[in-house]
C-alpha cells in the first residue's frame, strides 16, 4: 500500500464490547489476517491511516475496517476523535 493509498479521513475506530470480547479469542477463530490485525490494533485513539501503516494488509483497510463494522465489532468514535485533515483535496 502507498502513501496515496492511505484514506484522507482520520477515522478513528474503538472495539465495541462484542468485538473486545472476541479480541481475547482471535487465535481460535477462522478469521483472515487482516480482520485479526486490524480489530486487534483498534484502539479508540488512533486513527485508521495510522494503523493502515502499522499492519500489512492485503485489503484495502477501509473494507477490512467496515467488514468489523458491520459485524458490530467496532464502531466510529465520536468527535473529537474522529476529523477530516485539513490536507484533504
Amino acid at each position: 500500500m502507498t502513501q496515496a493509498d492511505m484514506p484522507c479521513t482520520e477515522t478513528v475506530y474503538h472495539r465495541t464490547d462484542k468485538g473486545q470480547a472476541l479480541a481475547g479469542k482471535l487465535d481460535s477463530l477462522p478469521f483472515d489476517q487482516d480482520f485479526r490485525s486490524l480489530l486487534l490494533l483498534v484502539n479508540g485513539f488512533t486513527p485508521l491511516n495510522i494503523l493502515a501503516r502499522m499492519g500489512r494488509f492485503v485489503q484495502h483497510p477501509q473494507v477490512v475496517a467496515a467488514q468489523l463494522e458491520a459485524k458490530g465489532l467496532i464502531e466510529k468514535a465520536p468527535p473529537p476523535y474522529s476529523f477530516r485533515m485539513a490536507t484533504c483535496p
